[in-house]
This record gives C-alpha cells, sequence and structure tokens, in this order.
C-alpha cells in the first residue's frame, strides 16, 4: 500500500517528525497513526487550522485506516474533511479526498447509512464542477451504488450503476 502523502519539509515549518517518517516508511501503521495525531493536536493548538495541520490530521487518518482501526481514525478523518473545506473551499481536490476518506472510514466501521450522504454529497459536487459526462462523475456515481449495494438496497443500486454506465459511455461517445 501507498505511503500516505504528507507535504513536502518547508523550512520554519511544521513538519511530521522524523520518528512517524519512518513508521510511515517500513508500514507500521498504528505507529505512525499514533505519532501523528499527536503532532495534529499540538499542530493545531499551536497553529491553528492550517494546511499542514491537515495534513497531520489527514495522515492520521490514513495511518490509521491502514491499521484497521477505523474508530480512532475517524476524528482525524472529520478533523482533515472540516479544516480543507474551510482553508481550501468545497471544490478543492483535497477537500474532495478528506470527504472521500471519510466516507470509507464510516464504511469500514459498517456504518453505512452515514456513509450514504457523503458519497451522494461527493457525487453532486463532481456533477457540477465536471459536468455529467466525465469520468469522475461517473466514479462518484459508482460510490453511491456501492453503498447502496452494501446496504442490501438492490433497487436503488441498480439505478445508480445504470446511471454511472450511461455517465461513462456518454463519456467516451457511445450511444
Amino acid at each position: 500500500k501507498a505511503m500516505p502523502v504528507l507535504a513536502q519539509p518547508v523550512p520554519g515549518a511544521v513538519q511530521p517528525s522524523d520518528a512517524a517518517r519512518a513508521a510511515l516508511r517500513d508500514g507500521q501503521w498504528a505507529v505512525a497513526a499514533k505519532q501523528l495525531a499527536t503532532e495534529s493536536g499540538a499542530c493545531i493548538r499551536k497553529h491553528g487550522e492550517t494546511a499542514i495541520c491537515y495534513e497531520l490530521a489527514q495522515g492520521a487518518a490514513l495511518a490509521f485506516g491502514e491499521a484497521r482501526q477505523h474508530v480512532a481514525g475517524e476524528p482525524f478523518a472529520r478533523q482533515a474533511w472540516m479544516i480543507a473545506t474551510k482553508i481550501f473551499g468545497e471544490a478543492d481536490q483535497r477537500t474532495r479526498l478528506s470527504l472521500t476518506a471519510l466516507a470509507v472510514n464510516l464504511e469500514e466501521q459498517g456504518r453505512l447509512t452515514d456513509a450514504e450522504p457523503l458519497h451522494r454529497a461527493l457525487f453532486a459536487a463532481a456533477e457540477k464542477r465536471l459536468g455529467g459526462d466525465h469520468a469522475e462523475t461517473a466514479d462518484a456515481a459508482r460510490s453511491v451504488a456501492d453503498n447502496l449495494a452494501k446496504q442490501g438496497r438492490f433497487d436503488n443500486a441498480i439505478s445508480w450503476f445504470r446511471r454511472a454506465l450511461a455517465i461513462t459511455a456518454k463519456g467516451v461517445g457511445e450511444k
């Protein structure tokens, strides 16, 4: 699995510790998650909601996910999404990625109905931003469909799978 992406070192800026980076590099997810969680909290207390604090929170959420500790990672996934929304805006890729990570976190906890509105919001945002014939819009529709299928809501899921297929066909020029 890929190591969570953290900001490139900037002289004088808050950075993930060497211990956190080493744990990530070595695949020690639980160790990395706890270290990044501590560093994220300290960053926010000292600097407020900044880009590097977002990255530390997002890194903690992803590392907790890799360690299969989704309940522990949820607050950091929420924090990363809230910070990203505030400082980057709703249309920014980091905001979408953090919302996707939160939705996946909730699904991994078995909280499918809690994740559903997040997937629907991601679809609506993709459709608004990119239009109804873009691959990212189709992927977002498939995510809604997958979530509904996991909930056992197969009629709704089929409708969303068909929607995703229609978007994909439209995007590649099929009639």
